[in-house]
């Protein structure tokens, strides 16, 4: 379907705020026909300031020349002062806010679209064809503030605050948009997010400042090296060599520098006492220390305090072991979890329990089907395998 609109074609590529900017698009015509004027600014900016400029402007044009034009011809005008002003002054960034709070306050005409792209002959609706008052709104930059990149929390807590909507999934249905399965968009996010930021403006930017390493086959960027990685992670220098920790950290003490972990090797036991070191530790991606860490940098660090090394992901982990059956399991064994593939891993514990990072390093049980919440009793990670080293 040949229409500035369908957006189908288009990569996953993730936002400042990783929604996938094939989302954001989508959920933007969806608020701005709903008229939520708070909503539809919020997604113009995530494309905005993720560095999108021309795409958004260009994306907000297109719909005002599909749904706008036929009753607003003149309004175009308005648009072409609006787009003329920001390329002479690139600071103008309430200019695109202007025209989307412009267009949400004049009437739409989706007749004339349905007919073009799905052949489709409407009714012709008249009401408010007349609209008596016509504004043409202006916002000025202090206007858009609540829109501007977060850069006042600490990392891992950006996303909670910044993350004010859902997607609309409604436009999918509407051109048939391909969107990846839920296991495959949950693989890209545990394992590989940065790869698919990589043509996100702001996004490159930062990998291209820490001089990141591309690897297009392992979908990563690697060796990022540098004191701060993307205002998510610092490293302090150890006796033990580098250690990453999120960045706002409560450091009592310098003590921190010459920070140990003790550690037992002479039982299966030791890598359940080792295991809840990390016991509460929030959840951050591609973390591997007490201060954030993942499924699988959880796993590797407590075998690795074990004297056993692991591969960094869980689709890698799962090959180095023998696979067993539930029953045969012992503590210290490992839990792979997924739909299609392996998403998700754990420490099997005594007394059908299971230690694993999801949300925080926290406990759950685990039965034949897989992980249940110890509070809700739900079902969260259906069971693949279970694997013994």
């Amino acid at each position: 379907m040949a229409t500035n609109l369908c957006i189908s074609q288009e990569p996953i590529i993730f936002t400042r705020y990783l929604y996938n900017k094939i989302d954001v698009k989508q959920s933007l015509l969806i608020s701005m026909l709903n008229r939520d004027k708070d909503e539809a600014l919020f997604w113009a900016y995530e494309l905005y300031y993720s560095g999108f400029y021309v795409d958004t402007f260009e994306y907000i044009i297109n719909i005002y020349r599909e749904m706008y034009s036929l009753l607003n011809p003149k309004l175009v005008l308005f648009i072409n002062e609006l787009l003329t002003e920001w390329s002479t002054d690139k600071t103008l960034d309430c200019n695109i806010g202007s025209i989307i709070v412009t267009l949400i306050n004049r009437e739409y005409d989706v007749n004339y679209f349905v007919q073009r792209y799905f052949g489709i002959k409407c009714k012709e609706n008249t009401i408010n064809r007349h609209q008596k008052f016509k504004f043409k709104i202006k916002l000025t930059n202090s206007d858009i503030v609540p829109y501007k990149t977060i850069t006042n929390r600490r990392a891992d807590t950006v996303l909670k605050h910044a993350c004010r909507y859902p997607i609309h999934k409604e436009y999918n249905k509407l051109f048939e948009v391909n969107v990846p399965s839920r296991e495959i968009l949950r693989e890209i996010y545990y394992y590989h997010w940065l790869y698919y930021c990589l043509d996100t403006p702001v996004w490159r930017q930062r990998i291209f400042d820490y001089k990141g390493r591309l690897d297009h086959d392992l979908k990563k960027v690697l060796k990022i090296k540098a004191k701060y990685l993307n205002n998510l992670t610092a490293e302090i220098e150890t006796e033990n060599g580098t250690m990453s920790i999120i960045i706002g950290s409560k450091i009592s003490s310098c003590s921190i520098l010459n920070h140990k972990l003790n550690t037992k090797i002479d039982s299966r036991n030791s890598i359940i006492e080792n295991s809840f070191k990390f016991l509460n530790s929030p959840y951050l991606w591609g973390g591997r220390t007490p201060y954030g860490i993942d499924c699988s940098g959880f796993t590797q660090q407590v075998y690795k305090l074990n004297g056993f090394q692991l591969s960094r992901d869980a689709n890698q982990q799962v090959l180095q072991g023998k696979e067993i059956i539930l029953e045969d399991a012992k503590p210290g064994d490992l839990a792979f979890f997924g739909e299609d593939g392996i998403s998700h891993v754990g420490i099997i514990m005594h007394s059908n329990k299971i230690i694993h990072a999801f949300g925080s390093v926290r406990i759950d049980d685990l039965n034949q089907n897989g992980i249940i919440n110890s509070i809700s009793n739900k079902l969260t990670h259906k069971l693949k395998k279970i694997v013994a080293y």
